[in-house]
């Protein structure tokens, strides 16, 4: 039963933060809106179809990912303290992939494994479970519970940037010098993609109505 519950709260919130995500970047990129900005909700469909298919699909990505979903389920089953059902375990993650981001500076390597994917279902599931914690339980008091909700959404507002930041192509090319394999990442995301794809589309109509 519990593991229904959990299911059915992760397929609600984890959409809920999507959009919420898509709504926020909307109010921070536009001043002048029109209507199907709000009600059409493919090109969010289409940002993260296009990135899921451009992730690491290794298996340790895979292995990795269910773990990210299990861990904080158990935590959450099993204990009901303040400090997992909290937004702590979560924020630690989120400082540690900062550090690895800011340690890495201009030396681009590509990880063995869809780090930002990892984290991000990671996310979703601490949310997912201790949001069904307070709702069953009411172990932990509103104040406390709205404020780690709150700021688990702001943290997943930011996990989701990293992760539509994501490279959609890697190419490799060979060092002549070396005759090395060397991987030539190509910075394109697939906002970038979008917002090329909308400036052309804005060409071919200003075309057509002269």
């Amino acid at each position: 039963m519990r593991l229904i519950q959990f299911i059915i709260t992760f397929c609600i919130l984890a959409p809920l933060t999507l959009i919420i995500h898509h709504y926020g970047t909307l109010f921070f990129m536009k001043t002048e809106y029109v209507r199907d900005d709000f009600t059409d909700l493919t090109p969010l469909k289409s940002k993260f179809t296009s990135r899921m298919a451009n992730s690491n699909k290794s298996v340790i990505t895979i292995v990795l990912a269910l773990a990210a979903i299990i861990i904080p389920y158990l935590l959450t089953a099993t204990m009901h303290n303040w400090f997992i059902n909290s937004t702590l375990l979560f924020a630690g993650l989120y400082y540690s992939r900062i550090l690895m981001l800011s340690k890495a500076g201009e030396n681009i390597t590509t990880p063995p494994a869809d780090v930002d994917l990892i984290l991000l279902l990671f996310g979703f599931s601490l949310l997912s479970g201790f949001t069904l914690n307070w709702i069953s339980f009411m172990n932990t008091g509103f104040i406390f519970f709205a404020v780690n909700f709150i700021a688990t959404i702001i943290l997943l507002y930011y996990t989701l940037n990293l992760f539509f930041l994501k490279p959609v192509q890697v190419d490799v090319v060979v060092d002549n010098e070396s005759m090395k394999p060397k991987e030539t990442i190509i910075t394109s995301t697939v906002t970038d993609i979008e917002s090329d794809a909308d400036n052309k589309s804005d060409s071919v109509d200003k075309d057509s109505m002269s």
